[in-house]
């Protein structure tokens, strides 16, 4: 059996996955009745603004809705680390390690 096609194709179809799971065209609509309660909610401010109800919905309709999942924080950078002077070795199989090392 050879593992790496069936790796290749696994790894291709998470790829896949992950790919369009987070785009914006699979976004569901708001429902009227959820843009509804959305301008009730908002009734006040709407009519100052002089924003019918019809007209609110039509653009809340066309706006996707908001998505649940928040994006996290970005990871604090990593702290830096004070140079170190570097030892000498004790004997001369260590200094050729270390250099072999090195390369």
């Amino acid at each position: 059996m050879k593992k790496r096609p069936a790796f290749l194709g696994c790894f291709a179809l998470i790829l896949g996955c992950l790919a369009f799971s987070a785009t914006p065209s699979f976004a569901q609509k708001k429902t009227v009745k959820a843009c509804q309660e959305e301008w009730r909610a908002n009734k006040a401010a709407n009519e100052a603004a002089k924003i019918t109800e019809k007209a609110f919905v039509a653009k809340c309709r066309a706006e996707p809705a908001a998505a649940t999942t928040t994006t996290a924080p970005p990871a604090a950078p990593a702290p830096k680390m004070a140079p170190t002077t570097a030892k000498k070795p004790a004997d001369g199989r260590q200094a050729e390690y270390a250099r072999e090392r090195g390369r």
